[in-house]
């Protein structure tokens, strides 16, 4: 009878071993991301908009290298899979924000109106404020993802960084991207009756 005993007790430490095993941490998430990073010469926790950014050309693979990390993890096991899932999603967005702001400045000044504008720069102003418009969304979705796995789970405060370690990302200035689309739309409006 004990021997049977002994023999559940075995079979119960291997198997739940077994499943301690096949979970998926956030820090073997973050290291999957922090290997496309490498691969890339990029950094989640340096790059800022108007900062070190991700080169324009490299974009699109960085991105399906993700999605395509992103689709496996979402066939692990554990409790931190979702918050591993969350951490691409916000990456990705971080990416696309920098993606806008890029394709925004390559407009260069006829697509600002802070320094002097013509009427017809309209359609330059037009498209750099729709791409500063979405790097500014881009990169709000980021940190609110972020900000909400930071929030539900503890054990990734020492990974992502919390107050002053936080990714530089935070410290993109988000508030010039908004009052320059809101200035280009006020002057456009003002001085040519043009709607952007």
């Amino acid at each position: 009878m004990k021997s049977w005993h002994v023999m559940v007790i075995i079979a119960l430490a291997i198997f739940l071993a077994g499943c301690s095993q096949g979970e998926y941490t956030f820090r073997q998430g973050f290291e999957d991301m922090k290997k496309i990073d490498n691969r890339y010469d990029i950094n989640f926790h340096k790059e800022k908009l108007n900062g070190t950014m991700v080169n324009l050309e490299l974009v699109n693979d960085v991105l399906q290298d993700l999605e395509s990390l992103q689709r496996k993890v979402q066939q692990k096991k554990g409790p931190e899979v979702q918050d591993v899932v969350g951490l691409l999603e916000a990456r990705m967005e971080m990416i696309e924000s920098q993606r806008y702001w890029i394709l925004a400045k390559m407009i260069g000044p006829r697509g600002v109106t802070r320094d002097g504008f013509a009427c017809s720069d309209a359609p330059y102003v037009r498209e750099a404020s729709l791409y500063y418009a979405q790097s500014w969304q881009h990169a709000i979705d980021a940190q609110r993802i972020l900000d909400e796995i930071l929030a539900r789970n503890q054990a990734t405060w020492e990974i992502i960084g919390t107050d002053q370690e936080k990714p530089d990302f935070y410290r993109s200035r988000l508030d010039y991207i908004s009052d320059d689309v809101q200035f280009n739309a006020q002057n456009m409006l003002d001085a040519c009756k043009i709607q952007i």
